[in-house]
């Protein structure tokens, strides 16, 4: 296996910006899903409990075999927080056999990261290639599972079984690994072999995707906002439940020769009451133009950091005055549910809110799931508002534009698209 590691440089802490910094340590780390350690712990949106503060006593010994560097056995130095184990000869620095050695990564602070690809040393198994899964993306039935607090699920490669798991079991996967070259006839070979190939093909596919974006940057840090689960339509929390009754939909008296059937401008019944057409009743049938949530008619947007002001949206085609941006969704939510989430908030001193009122037990709360509606900011001077519609008789919120919004590659906040 190909274990030699390039170098990475790390800023000084007197050059570090105002970042997220993680207490009683020096550490600091981008509000970025790409940059906060797996494992960590947030306690607001400023302040983290990173993993270097719990190590599990029970995998205090959990190291390779073979040095980092020149990838051969032998008398090794093993790293203390994490797998890593050298030659002392290896290292250009002198390392007595008495003292208790810390890597380089380790004593710069790099740990693991949510969607990087590790291998990970589970149980007896040999060591395996996983990706580390971002805490929205862990399956419910794993969540469940028994813990160290921080602790992180990893997906393994091959199997695709899941499994907590702390720091000191994994190391990060690069381009060129290939296995330890233990070969037997058995099944779960096939399957590490498997994951060893699916390992390096996903790989190719992050390196490329980030190269991407940093062609795409036009200055500075391009940050990318927390994970979160994207739906396309509202999901309802129970006790709360949707109810149709196709009874009750509203018809227009817009037809199908019409100039522009069931548009802004056509006097659409429908419309003027907030309600958008349904295909099979509405007369003007596929000409009908009012069908701007269910066909998601939106322009195309695009999530950036702005600072001071964190995450928002902006627009990459223009938008005019009267049109249909984007539904605000996430999961309904009832007001007692509402309540608990916000004391729960409160607890975990979260300070980010994503709850929009329809009405008492009609809550939309878009901050575990939502779509990029959820980063929209608020302005004293908007250039959108939201508007209550119903949808085959279920509420739902739009955002509608009130002023034209020009296309705009400047970063400032006066071209965001605000409520």
């Amino acid at each position: 296996m190909r274990l030699q590691r390039s170098q990475r440089q790390v800023p000084a802490a007197g050059q570090l910006p105002n970042w997220p910094s993680a207490f009683a340590a020096r550490p600091t780390y981008h509000q970025d899903s790409h940059c906060i350690p797996a494992g960590t712990q947030m306690l607001n949106a400023t302040n983290i409990i990173c993993p270097r503060h719990n190590i599990a006593k029970a995998d205090a010994h959990v190291n390779v075999l073979w040095c980092y560097i020149c990838v051969k056995g032998g008398e090794l130095v093993c790293c203390e927080t994490c797998p890593i184990a050298v030659h002392a000869h290896c290292r250009n620095i002198p390392i007595k056999t008495n003292e208790n050695y810390i890597c380089e990564e380790c004593e710069s602070g790099r740990l693991p990261l949510y969607g990087e690809i590790v291998w990970a040393k589970f149980n007896n198994f040999r060591w395996w290639p996983a990706i580390i899964l971002p805490p929205t993306e862990v399956p419910s039935n794993i969540l469940k599972k028994a813990h160290g607090e921080n602790d992180f699920v990893v997906r393994f490669f091959g199997t695709h079984d899941h499994g907590w798991i702390s720091r000191r079991r994994v190391y990060l996967y690069i381009e060129g690994d290939t296995g330890d070259g233990h070969k037997t006839k058995s099944q779960l070979f096939r399957n590490y072999t498997t994951g060893v190939e699916e390992a390096s093909r996903f790989l190719t596919i992050i390196k490329a995707r980030r190269q991407e974006q940093a062609m795409g940057r036009q200055s500075g840090i391009k940050l990318h906002p927390p994970p979160y689960v994207k739906i396309k339509t509202n999901k309802a929390v129970p006790p709360l439940r949707f109810s149709q009754n196709l009874e009750d939909l509203s018809t227009c008296n817009c037809l199908p020769v019409d100039e522009h059937p069931c548009g802004p401008e056509a006097g659409c019944l429908n419309r003027m009451l907030f309600n958008e057409c349904n295909p099979e009743y509405c007369k003007a049938g596929s000409l009908c133009e009012n069908r701007m949530f269910e066909q998601r008619k939106s322009p195309r947007l695009e999530v950036v950091y702005m600072n001071e002001r964190g995450f928002g949206l902006v627009n990459r085609e223009p938008i005019a005055a009267g049109d249909f941006v984007i539904e605000y969704v996430g999961e309904v939510i009832n007001h007692a549910e509402f309540q608990r989430r916000m004391e729960q908030k409160q607890r975990d001193r979260d300070e980010n809110y994503y709850f929009l009122g329809v009405e008492k037990d009609f809550i939309i709360d878009a901050g575990p799931k939502g779509n990029l509606a959820r980063f929209m900011n608020h302005s004293c001077e908007p250039n959108c508002e939201t508007q209550k519609w119903t949808v085959n008789c279920i509420h739902r919120v739009g955002i509608f534009a009130i002023k034209d919004i020009p296309v705009v590659r400047s970063s400032g906040t006066d071209h965001m698209v605000m409520v």
